[in-house]
């Protein structure tokens, strides 16, 4: 007995072995795989499929983001009075910024507009930089005192995520917010159920 990779069988001569002479089934091939006992990787006739070496990469990718963006967006010169047009039907207001800005004259530009639609308002001008839950507890405080229907934010990134922190405390009081604030990798994937704000 002996190992062998191939047995010739009704061919005229071992040429048959080759391929494309008398076995259409086998690629042409002037070099013969010998297998594993031979010590190749292969026992088929070698071809150039046989000398491309492949290699497979892994490549890290991330889950698929999404951000809700509001229905309407205005901007360019004159977009404050014409977004204003949307809050005529609120009653009362409450303005969440930080004292540079009021201080420099930018919050007037949002009061005078509410103003003129008869719109009574307060501000809360103490947003601190990465506001804390302790300031949150604050502003939502003078939410309650003030009792509106209406809050808006003045500012950037502190002034929203406070105004957004206090909206949730002020229409749903009975929230956890350790709970709200636990890190997700995935949002569609929460463990915590957000309440529905009015």
């Amino acid at each position: 007995r002996c190992h062998v990779g191939r047995v010739i069988i009704n061919s005229p001569s071992a040429h048959g072995g080759l391929g494309d002479i008398y076995n259409f089934v086998m690629n042409p091939s002037l070099t013969l795989g010998c297998g594993s006992v031979g010590g190749s990787s292969t026992m088929e006739n070698v071809a150039p499929g046989h000398l491309i070496n492949l290699k497979t990469v892994a490549i890290k990718r991330e889950n698929c983001l999404w951000m809700r963006a509001p229905p309407k967006t205005y901007f360019k010169f004159g977009c404050l009075s014409e977004a204003m047009k949307d809050l005529k039907q609120f009653k009362k207001a409450f303005i969440v910024t930080d004292k540079v800005l009021f201080d420099l004259g930018f919050v007037d530009r949002v009061t005078n507009e509410l103003t003129s639609y008869g719109i009574p308002y307060s501000v809360f001008t103490d947003v601190l930089p990465d506001p804390n839950l302790e300031c949150c507890m604050q502003c939502v405080d003078r939410i309650k005192a003030c009792q509106p229907d209406l809050i808006l934010a003045l500012g950037g990134g502190s002034a929203m995520d406070l105004m957004k922190m206090a909206r949730l405390m002020y229409e749903a009081p009975e929230t956890d917010f350790s709970g709200c604030a636990q890190r997700f990798m995935d949002i569609r994937k929460r463990a915590y159920m957000f309440p529905d704000l009015l």
